[in-house]
Order: C-alpha cells, then structure tokens, then sequence
C-alpha cells in the first residue's frame, strides 16, 4: 500500500454517495469498508470556479457595423468547458457546444480567449447589455456583463476608380469600388457610356479585393446613344455593398469601325458615367467625372491586331426589329469578336442601299482594311451578319444571292478572305448562330466537308478526305460533298463552255 483511485466526481450527480474498497487476498477471502461523502460540483453562482471576463467591447465608444464580442475565461479547478454562450439583451446570438469539452488550462497564455463576430447593425440605436455565459463539465457557469452603446453609423461614402486594360482589341474597363462609410448600400448600379465602342452582353464582378471574377446576374443592358450607331450605354447591377467592403466591375468594349458616311466619335469612355443607390432610407445619384479618353494611336493599335472582322447594318436591323432586339444582338456580336480577336463595322443604311460593291469598297480601298491586322486582306476573315435586306449580296443572273466576291481583296476574282453569313432578318434568330458558335465549339457533333473547284479537284479530293478521316477519329459524325459549283463568274463560264463542247 497505499492504493489509489483518480476518482472524477463530475461523472456522479451533486449529493451524498458512499466510497467503498475491497480488498481480496490469495484465497479469495475479502474484507470491505465504505464512507459516505457529498459529491458538490455546482457551487452558487458568486462561488462559481468558471472566471469571466469581459474583453471587447470596450464600453467606451459606440459602436457599429460588424464588431467582434470576446471574453476572457479562467477556471479555478481546471475542469473542461462544454458550452459558450454569448447574448445581447439577454437574446441569445450565440451558443457553441464543444463535444468533447476543451481544455482551456494555460500552457503559454494565462487565459483562454473566446470571440463571436456579431452585426451591431442588427440592434436599435443606443444603449445595450452584451454577456458571455460559459459552463463547465459539472455544470457550473460562469457569467459575466457590460453595458455598451450602438450609433447611427456614418452615411454610405462610395469611392469609385476606372481602369482600363486592352487585351488584343478588346479593352477591358474595371470599376474599383469601395464604401468608406458604415451604412449599406442597396441596388446599386453602375452606367457607363463608351464612343467608338460596342459594349459586350457580359459582364463580371468581384466581391473583394482579392479572388477570380464571376459573370454577373442579371447580365448588364447595353444599348446605342441616340443618333450614334457605335456609341454604347452599358448598366450593370451590383446588388449591395456593405460598409468597409469592396467590389470590382468589369465590362467588356469592342471598337466600332465606323462608316464615314455616319458621324463617328472620339474614342474615349464615361462621358455618361454615373451610379444609384438606395441607403438609409433615401436613393442616391452620382455622376462624378471619370472620363478616360483614348488616342487614336491606342485605338488603332487595338483594331490593327484583330484578324477578324464581324460587320452589319444597324438601320436596316432596326426596320426589321425592336431597337432593343438589334441592341442585344449587337451585344452579342461584341462577345462573338471578343471570342475571335476580331472587331465590329457597321455599315450606314446609305451605303448598304448602294450595294454590295460599296460595302465591299470599305474593306478594299484602305477605309476599314488598313485598320486591320497587317494582311488581313490575304488571310483574315469576313462575317456579314444579317440576310441580304439588311447587307447586301453581289448580284449573279440579276439574282442578288452571291456573297463570293466580298473575297476578293485585291480587284480580281480571285478570292483573298476567308467570309462567312449569318443569315435571318430577326434578331432572336441572328442570335442563335452566334451563341451556338460561343457555347458549343468544344461540344460539335456533326462536321461537314465540301469540296471543289474542278481545277484543283483531286487535290481538294484528297485534302477533304483527309479531313474527314480526322474529324471522325476526334468523334464527329461527318458528311462530304464533293461540289463543281465556282468561285468567279469566269471560270463558271469557261467550265460551262468546257462542259458544253465536250463528249457529253
């Protein structure tokens, strides 16, 4: 001897109890004695062995906003702790129960320091009670109050930065916004004017300083300024912005070559820039001065490293739809050019009643080509965008249903530039193409091949057979045509002559 039992008393209920021992020998024979003994854990709240503090707030000045509610908490007997409480006003705001209990005993600190972050918004103006209840493993409780304050916080103070950053041709405008004041700001939303520029249909949005951006819901609405086809307004919503937090905007400007027929713009953004929003009851307006303004050297810069060329006719689009179907199928137009490096032409409704022949003079005589990468003519691509009552097509047979010959660059029949159509006069059906072409390019199921002309048939034979054989291992269900259709109206005619005197 002496033998010993670790006995933890908390695991018996407060009261008498009777402590025993037997004691066995050899033979089996054995000998006990016992006590009776009050097990007293819980002791009266002024004698509780669970030390309070109360650490933050301060009781000092008022607060408001998000503020932190801590407690320093002690225990004389080092038994654990399994439930912390915290309350304002006697509500409960919250309660933490730790399974198992911690052991708050010091090694390096004398103390164990507990926090809550609570929202002193939450409460009315003036005067409060903040507590922190904590308990320990025998059901003692420790508690401890201080009175504190609230304030009106100071009004919303919104402080708002542009950048401007060109990627290719695309310039991607950001808004840096921070609330320097204490209220939230409801529905907040943001304008924007770009001259010279068609504003893409999406926009993001960053919550913080730090982090990637997400594309912004609802998406932004973009539209033309009266009276100026390659002038946009874009409106974004952000929603709410707390006090002491940070956001980030960004939209998307695709530049515009305009026709010299139409009037144009200095390139530049937020002429017409401005915010709203809704905070202490009251909406607000701003439209504080922040234009950024751009050279032409910058802006030619941009349009000169697009190969890529989308163009349309807004006017004639505007016959044929609601100015706000055409304004968001120019929107989506931008995305499709941003997508494909590329840039937008809008051709006047003057022009395009003249013909094909002058629309095709903007890209060949130097009005648009010479804004485009160094030779586009020889290897760039054309989108005509719209059926032929809003662009025009070259005339074949008095038939107006040839767009070949915008190919031709150089002032044969040759063909230079890679061109395509979007073809319909509705702009929820131009639209189709456009979004399939964004969405699905990764996803194609179907290819198809063409091939032709006859003079270098085998040749177009064999590559297009190649072709298919490729697009088929990479699981595309394809089709091939080998066509004798032609590029020009002379060697249609040859062929034709060369057909006619032959054995057939």
């Amino acid at each position: 001897a002496p033998f010993q039992w670790p006995c933890d008393t908390t695991e018996f209920g407060e009261g008498s109890h009777s402590f025993g021992v037997r004691a066995f020998d050899a033979f089996g024979e054995s000998v006990e004695a016992a006590r009776s003994a009050p097990v007293r854990n819980q002791v009266a709240g002024a004698l509780s062995p669970v030390q309070v503090r109360i650490v933050s707030p301060s009781g000092t000045d008022p607060l408001y906003g998000s503020v932190d509610l801590a407690a320093e908490i002690r225990h004389d007997l080092g038994l654990r702790i399994d439930r912390i409480e915290f309350r304002v006003d006697e509500t409960l705001v919250s309660a933490v129960d730790l399974d198992p209990p911690a052991d708050i005993r010091p090694i390096l600190a004398p103390s164990h320091i507990v926090r809550y972050r609570w929202d002193a918004s939450e409460a009315a103006y003036g005067s409060h009670v903040a507590s922190v209840r904590v308990r320990d493993e025998a059901g003692n409780w420790g508690v401890a109050s201080r009175r504190f304050g609230t304030a009106e916080p100071p009004p919303a103070d919104l402080v708002v930065e542009r950048e401007v950053v060109r990627n290719g041709p695309t310039f991607d405008v950001l808004f840096h916004i921070r609330n320097d004041g204490g209220q939230a700001v409801e529905n907040l939303v943001v304008r924007d004017t770009a001259h010279g520029f068609q504003c893409a249909g999406r926009a993001e949005i960053r919550r913080g300083t730090y982090g990637g951006f997400e594309d912004q819901d609802p998406a932004p609405t973009v539209e033309r300024l009266p009276g100026r086809t390659s002038d946009t307004a874009i409106g974004m919503q952000a929603g709410t912005l707390a006090g002491g937090a940070s956001l980030t905007l960004r939209y998307h400007a695709v530049p515009v070559l305009a026709d010299p027929y139409d009037a144009s713009s200095l390139p530049r953004f937020g002429t017409g820039f401005g915010f709203s929003y809704d905070a202490g009851g009251g909406h607000v307006e701003r439209n504080p001065p922040l234009v950024y303004g751009l050279s032409y050297a910058e802006y030619a810069d941009a349009t000169r490293s697009a190969d890529y060329l989308a163009i349309t006719c807004p006017p004639n689009l505007d016959l044929l739809n609601e100015s706000a179907a055409t304004d968001s199928l120019l929107a989506r137009m931008a995305d499709l050019a941003r997508a494909r490096n590329g840039v937008l032409g809008y051709v006047s409704a003057a022009r395009a009643g003249l013909g094909a022949l002058s629309v095709r003079e903007l890209m060949r005589s130097g009005s648009w080509g010479d804004q485009m990468a160094e030779g586009w003519r020889d290897h760039g691509y054309l989108l005509l965008v719209g059926e032929t009552d809003v662009l025009p097509a070259f005339t074949l047979r008095g038939i107006p249903l040839a767009d070949s010959q915008y190919a031709s660059m150089a002032g044969s029949e040759e063909p230079e530039l890679r061109i395509g159509r979007l073809v319909g006069n509705t702009a929820d059906k131009l639209e189709i193409p456009i979004d399939s072409s964004l969405a699905g390019v990764y996803r194609a199921e179907k290819g198809l091949l063409v091939s032709g002309p006859e003079d270098t048939w085998e040749p177009n034979v064999k590559y297009a057979a190649i072709g298919e054989i490729a697009m088929r291992i990479k699981g595309l269900e394809t089709r091939l045509i080998h066509t004798e259709y032609w590029t020009s109206t002379y060697r249609a005619l040859v062929e034709g002559i060369r057909i006619k005197n032959g054995p057939k």
